[in-house]
């Protein structure tokens, strides 16, 4: 055999008997973060303000992130957006809201200091309550953003989200 096929093919076939075989070598699978919209004291009153904290568990080395979510403008209405915190907001990329469509558009990068490696709040949404129902706030996908949030490290690598949890809180 020439250099050339020992060199490129064998490692080839080697590696394809080995996945046929079962025998694959696998990659770490780590846990990706946990993203919580925090549902308020229940029940909440038609008329008040409500905080709605967006909490991230399991994270390492954040510096940046883009959040999307979706209300119902017949029971709430968006009347500030506050950063959580545990990313300096250095750089506002959006930081918008839409109380006829029922959306929410955050997304913020720190520039400078440490990454984010512990558990806190991205963003704090303030809501008044408009009528009674069931209120539900819930990540929504944009074609940038399938799952409605991205997070990013230092070196702009995507950081693996596994779960996303909805608010969900009644207004009487």
């Amino acid at each position: 055999m020439t250099v050339w096929f020992q060199s490129l093919v064998m490692p080839a076939m080697i590696f394809l008997l080995a996945l046929l075989m079962g025998c694959a070598p696998q990659a770490a699978v780590l846990p990706g973060s946990t993203i919580e919209l925090q549902n308020p004291v229940q029940p909440v009153s038609v008329g008040t303000l409500v905080s709605v904290p967006v909490f991230l568990r399991q994270t390492s080395d954040l510096v940046a992130f883009e959040i999307h979510l979706a209300f119902d403008p017949a029971l709430l209405e968006v009347t500030e957006l506050r950063n959580g915190g545990l990313v300096a907001d250095d750089f506002v990329v959006q930081n918008s809201f839409d109380n006829t469509a029922g959306t929410i558009d955050y997304a913020i990068a720190q520039l400078n200091g440490q990454p984010a490696n512990e558990d806190g709040i991205l963003l704090v949404i303030v809501f008044r309550t408009h009528s009674t129902g069931l209120a539900m706030v819930t990540f929504r996908p944009l074609p940038s953003s399938p799952a409605g949030i991205l997070l990013s490290d230092g070196d702009g690598q995507s950081i693996a989200v596994q779960t996303l949890s909805a608010a969900n809180f009644t207004i009487r």
